[in-house]
């Protein structure tokens, strides 16, 4: 079998069999050392969508330092493909050390549909001391990246006060509209929220059918990694099969709609 043969049969077993079942294929070394080689490689030109994030999810079962290393240089690589997907593999693999990686990956990054997928990674770990201290920094690109971190999470008293200080009152243009787009992303979650409740409780298929399109107008509907917003979890048991089929189409295509016009500004941006 030759190499690219041997690349192409290798992501068609890992992309149908989860982490147990992977474990116990790759026990010989042939296979092993081929997916440390995909997972540290440069991409090719025979790069396809998820190939190299498969690789790395291959090389994770029996050896998740290596692929730590190889999911954070993949992450760093502005040129690389799927880097959205890269902040949750670090934070499955090792959370304690993936929250200083991306946070200091935050910091230099250039796409906002990265620094989205860092926030969301992260959203669920436990950094609020850490975050205080970047939204008090006397620096700015500190005081920006502790904003975008607080995006997509349940945060406490202290620092949507210290959010409210920097829309108010820092110098930063840059510093405080991130901290409005903050408390606007809470504020969209507080009524994500009301709607759930109002959709769960009535039995009227009709206006259940109006309370969807507005969720999917309203709430924030993720990016391409997660397979499905907590509020679609939700309400699925209260939905027809026909309202969940319509989520299955709608959320890819707004996810997708979201991040080229995240990309179009970041363009526009630079120009």
């Amino acid at each position: 079998m030759t190499a690219p043969e041997l690349d192409d049969a290798l992501e068609r077993v890992i992309a149908r069999l989860d982490d147990t079942s992977l474990q116990q294929l790759l026990t010989q070394e042939t296979w092993r050392e081929r997916l440390r080689d995909c997972a540290l490689a440069e991409e090719s030109n025979l790069w396809h969508v998820g190939s190299k994030f498969r690789a790395i999810r291959g090389l994770a079962t029996f050896d998740p330092a290596m692929a730590f290393l190889a999911t954070q240089k993949a992450l760093a690589d502005p040129k690389a493909h799927d880097r959205t997907w890269y902040p949750y593999l670090l934070v499955k693999l090792d959370a304690s050390r993936a929250i200083e990686v991306l946070v200091q990956q935050c910091m230099r990054e250039q796409s906002t549909a990265v620094q989205r997928a860092i926030s969301r990674a992260l959203a669920r770990t436990a950094i609020d001391t850490h975050l205080l201290t970047l939204l008090q920094s006397p620096h700015s690109a500190e005081r920006l990246v502790g904003c975008h971190l607080c995006a997509y999470r349940l945060y406490e008293e202290p620092i949507r006060q210290q959010l409210s200080q920097l829309l108010l009152h820092d110098l930063d243009d840059d510093v405080a509209q991130a901290a409005l787009h903050v408390l606007r992303e809470r504020r969209r979650a507080q009524e994500t929220t009301t709607l759930v409740h109002t959709l769960r409780s009535t039995p009227n298929r009709e206006q259940q059918w109006l309370l969807l399109e507005a969720l999917l107008n309203m709430a924030d509907v993720g990016d391409e990694y997660q397979v499905y917003p907590l509020w679609v979890q939700d309400i699925e048991p209260f939905i027809t099969i026909d309202m969940q089929h319509y989520l299955c189409e709608e959320v890819p295509k707004r996810r997708k709609k979201i991040k080229e016009d995240l990309e179009n500004t970041d363009r526009q941006r630079r120009q």
